[in-house]
């Protein structure tokens, strides 16, 4: 019995800063049985915490120990919304989640990572440029709500905006990420709302997951979400390449573009088409359509 606690110790103190305790026990000589039995998950408390892990190179990635390291990092690049350019926060620097994380979504709201700033001449992204593995944890229970407080006399004064778990992303590699429990909720004209990501541009996501609801407001008198676009993994995606990843969703729009995957892809002539590949849907898709002479889409991918 000592050898084995000995054994664990000195697993522990050599992989402090790659492991948690699962994999150490199931590593670990004469304890791996007990591995199985522990379910690692950081709830966040709404604080943020900086990561104390990693130099954020492809060998060495920063490590998210937390959820709380997950809402410094959104802190981190939603400083740079008041960018009058699109800017691309941490580009090229790499992220490895290593705990699963459980956002509260019934006490607490998150906060997309990246975003748009509207501004007369035109919206300016603040776009999420990363490597992010999820290394096969699981986040799960956000809740995002987006709704329009301003209506102009002569109706809706906006044109959009990117919500998701990541917000806007560009040039970024998202994989191996589960995301459940997850409820998006908007009522604005034009908003593109993923599971995993609003608005992608040139970006990969390899094996990710989502299961939650994205809706927009089923009685609402303004009826403000028209012209959105709402997928399951993307909102909207631009020469994008989405391969091996699944939704289990309830989706409902009002004259939206609405898919089980991705809900509006989009071609650039230098950078090619967005590829779904391998990817299925599970769930319920429903779409409301009050004009008949606006067009709207609905599909299961």
């Amino acid at each position: 019995m000592h050898k084995f606690i000995h054994d664990l110790r000195q697993y522990l103190q050599r992989e402090k800063r790659q492991t948690h305790y699962k994999e150490a026990y199931q590593n670990a000589s004469g304890w791996s049985r007990f591995g199985e039995r522990i379910v690692e998950k950081s709830l966040w408390d709404g604080s943020a915490k900086p990561w104390t892990e990693g130099s954020g190179t492809e060998d060495d990635p920063y490590l998210i120990e937390s959820a709380e390291n997950l809402a410094w990092l959104a802190t981190k690049v939603n400083e740079r919304f008041n960018s009058l350019n699109d800017v691309k926060v941490f580009q090229d620097t790499c992220f490895k989640l290593v705990i699963d994380l459980d956002l509260q979504r019934n006490t607490l709201t998150w906060t997309s990572i990246g975003g748009v700033l509207e501004l007369e001449e035109g919206d300016r992204r603040t776009f999420f440029s990363v490597v992010f593995d999820g290394n096969n944890h699981t986040i799960s229970s956000y809740y995002l709500k987006n709704i329009l407080d301003w209506v102009g006399p002569d109706g809706i004064d906006s044109d959009g905006i990117d919500v998701g778990l990541f917000a806007s992303v560009s040039d970024a590699v998202i994989s191996n990420l589960t995301v459940t429990n997850a409820k998006i909720h908007s009522n604005r004209l034009g908003d593109r709302c993923g599971g995993i990501a609003g608005k992608a541009v040139n970006s990969v996501f390899f094996n990710c997951h989502f299961a939650g609801t994205i809706t927009s407001d089923q009685n609402s008198t303004q009826w403000t979400s028209e012209y959105a676009a709402f997928g399951g993994i993307v909102g909207e995606a631009q020469s994008c390449r989405i391969e091996k990843c699944t939704s289990d969703i309830d989706l409902f729009g009002f004259e939206n573009t609405l898919g089980g995957i991705v809900g509006v892809l989009l071609c650039d002539d230098s950078s090619g088409a967005t590829n779904v590949l391998d990817c299925s849907t599970t769930g319920t898709i429903k779409l409301w359509q009050f004009n008949t002479y606006e067009k709207a889409y609905a599909g299961g991918v």
